[in-house]
């Protein structure tokens, strides 16, 4: 799909600068907008079929009833063929032949795309006035995340499906939506219409192509880029479609642990995607079973690394307030400069987690988080406190935790001595003290596992 005011940019692409390949789109877009599908309804199938209703006369056609419905067929094989050759029309036809059913605005701003794939008239839509410079707020909502509406398009290209959120946070949402152009599923992340996470979603760009670059193979984990774009205000990035995170596998399996044949697996994954990581000097900073994603449900054989979002690189950090509280480090809590080690930290809480269903610290605020971490670990050694924020000195915690070190690591987390040695290997309180994502590898529990267990897709479980 290609527009003059709005650029998608091809991945392996040689531009100039990424932030000269991302443009936002003239006053006449507005927010990002989405589509519902249950089965692709591509622009070339609504126009043969729109021909044919309208302007075929079957008492003088000279087709047969067999010719018709081998027509009919061959459309239908052409809705879903390969993207080598897509459904597509230019904007002056699609406003002639559906201009009616399409809104003020949208008139106006199909203009600025050569290249039409879906339109989304299945959709209750939303209804905007004509007058560009006013009208796009009416499509985000008072946080100005997207309004999204099954059924309708992104960028004249995607189709949102029926129920598409695949996930929130704090820089947006990501959708599921069928790619016209490609005739494919994707996940389309939908960044929040702000300046501040706009900017964020340019370093996450800057980030995902760098990793892509490096592994065109695929075999580090991360999850794939196919490309992005500006519409209506919000920045769109279209991903490969995976399955459930690992969070959702957790909630279906009613919050036990899924076993140590299924972690192994999952947790030789992650680290790749930490090895890449660590040697481009690459901080996650929002490493948690949400943000990692079965390649195929029901194969705990293969996960990938999503949600760059966080990220940074180590010697240009942004923000103070990052990881998700449950899978903070204490570095991060206590205000000191922080690296890789902190995905080290979150990488050990998930393998706890995994191994018991529910998070191993849980924390009301930051305070109460260090005090969850102290209870198992023990108090902060003074090394690391005398190097924290003033503010967060004052030694108070919740009356409804022990004192430091009352609780055992082995006692909160399930597995053999092995493993449970692994994840207090990893949780260490000194940044520097934690190993790599190499030097992990090395840990026996590895080691023993790979040597006496033949891992394999579950068939039966509750998982699936």
């Amino acid at each position: 799909m290609e527009k003059r005011g709005v650029v998608i940019q091809q991945m392996f692409e040689d531009s100039p600068s990424l932030s000269a390949s991302i443009k936002p789109p003239p006053s006449k877009s507005g927010s990002v907008k989405k589509e519902t599908r249950r089965f692709p309804l591509s622009l070339m199938s609504l126009s043969t079929t729109t021909g044919m209703s309208q302007g075929t006369d079957l008492a003088k056609s000279s087709e047969s009833v067999a010719g018709l419905l081998r027509r009919k067929k061959s459309i239908k094989r052409q809705s879903t063929a390969s993207a080598s050759t897509p459904n597509k029309m230019g904007p002056t036809a699609a406003l002639a032949m559906f201009g009616h059913k399409l809104t003020a605005f949208e008139h106006n701003e199909i203009k600025d795309y050569s290249a039409i794939y879906c339109l989304g008239l299945n959709a209750q839509k939303l209804n905007p006035g004509p007058n560009p410079s006013k009208d796009t707020d009416v499509y985000d909502d008072e946080d100005h995340f997207y309004k999204v509406v099954p059924r309708d398009h992104i960028a004249y290209r995607f189709e949102v499906v029926d129920k598409p959120i695949l996930g929130k946070g704090t820089f947006g949402q990501v959708v599921k939506a069928y790619d016209h152009k490609i005739h494919k599923y994707v996940a389309l992340k939908l960044v929040r219409n702000e300046r501040i996470y706009l900017k964020q979603s340019r370093e996450e760009l800057r980030i995902l192509q760098n990793l892509k670059r490096q592994d065109a193979d695929g075999i580090y984990n991360v999850v794939i880029i196919n490309e992005f774009f500006m519409f209506r205000n919000h920045m769109c990035i279209s991903f490969e479609l995976l399955g459930m995170n690992l969070y959702q596998v957790l909630k279906r399996n009613n919050y036990r642990g899924i076993g140590m044949t299924r972690i192994l697996p999952i947790a030789k994954c992650v680290l790749k995607c930490l090895e890449l990581l660590f040697r481009n000097r690459i901080i996650h900073c929002d490493l948690k079973p949400e943000n990692i994603m079965l390649k195929k449900n029901g194969d705990f054989t293969s996960v990938k690394v999503g949600d760059f979002g966080s990220s940074c690189y180590e010697q240009q950090q942004v923000y103070h307030y990052i990881q998700s509280r449950y899978y903070r480090a204490p570095e991060v809590i206590l205000g000191m400069r922080y690296g890789p080690a902190i995905d080290m930290w979150s990488f050990g809480c998930v393998l706890g987690e995994l191994s018991i269903g529910l998070p191993i610290f849980v924390g009301a605020d930051e305070e109460d988080q260090l005090a969850a971490i102290e209870e198992v670990l023990g108090e902060v050694p003074p090394s690391i406190r005398n190097k924290c924020r003033p503010k967060t000195r004052s030694g108070r915690r919740r009356k409804n935790r022990g004192p430091p070190g009352s609780k055992s690591l082995n006692s909160i987390i399930a597995g053999d001595d092995l493993f449970k040695d692994l994840v207090k290997v990893v949780l260490d309180w000194d940044p520097l003290c934690r190993p790599t994502p190499l030097e992990i590898q090395e840990h026996q529990w590895f080691n023993r596992r790979a040597n006496h267990i033949t891992i394999s897709p579950s068939p039966s479980s509750s998982i699936h």
